[in-house]
């Protein structure tokens, strides 16, 4: 097995950093011109249409033009926490069906703005 020299570990650092970047850079260009996005009081919202709720506290979303796995979001409500499908007894597993059906009815053929913390 060859050895790399230094600065061939350099080249490979250096390059495996500039893929990285493109892809943090391509993530972040596609979030901004592929959604729909409003600047408003200095805050960053996106809108969706499509939403999938999760459970009470959670929708997931489907980032159009994003490469699969990176396109599927999940965006938790902040300040809201609400028993969970797989929960450990009955009664919250009822209670977490309750709070998804709410959420459901809530969302349902809705616009979703999602804003910045």
């Amino acid at each position: 097995m060859l050895k790399l020299s230094t600065r061939a570990k350099f080249i490979k650092n250096f390059i495996s950093i500039v893929i990285l970047v493109t892809i943090l850079i391509y993530i972040f260009l596609s979030l901004i011109l592929y959604t729909s996005v409003v600047h408003a009081n200095d805050q960053f919202t996106m809108v969706f249409n499509n939403v999938r709720v999760i459970d009470g506290d959670t929708v997931a979303v489907n980032m159009k033009n994003l490469p699969a796995p990176l396109n599927k979001v999940s965006i938790r409500a902040l300040g809201v926490d609400t028993p969970e499908l797989r929960g450990k007894c009955s009664k919250e597993k009822e209670l977490a069906e309750k709070a998804k059906l709410f959420t459901t009815k809530l969302v349902k053929n809705k616009t979703i703005k999602v804003v910045d913390y």
